[in-house]
């Protein structure tokens, strides 16, 4: 899958991704730099504040995006909660309109 197809899927998806608590979207790693892959797509996410509330459940709750995202792109997605400075000049973003 290629950079500007996964950016049309997550465009085309906005509504569905807001739906489920994505702010923006950062696309990284492989697919990000323009190289063939086959294994799967990573994508950083801001998440709106409904996902900062205490407690192990956090991570159950991140299930619904990643998955949402994997249907979306028809492929594994590694989902990463706001992504650390070391890609910050590696990141292609995708900032999501929030009503």
């Amino acid at each position: 899958m290629e950079r500007d197809q996964v950016l049309s899927a997550l465009r085309a998806h906005e509504e569905e991704l807001r739906a489920v608590g994505v702010v923006s979207a950062s696309l990284f790693g492989s697919v990000a730099r323009g190289e063939d892959s086959t294994h799967d797509v990573d994508v950083g996410v801001r998440l709106s504040g409904h996902f900062s509330a205490p407690g192990l459940d956090y991570f159950s709750r991140l299930n619904e995006p990643g998955g949402r995202l994997s249907g979306i792109l028809g492929r594994k997605v590694d989902v990463v909660c706001r992504p650390n400075q070391r890609f910050a000049g590696k990141l292609v973003t995708l900032p999501l309109a929030v009503k």
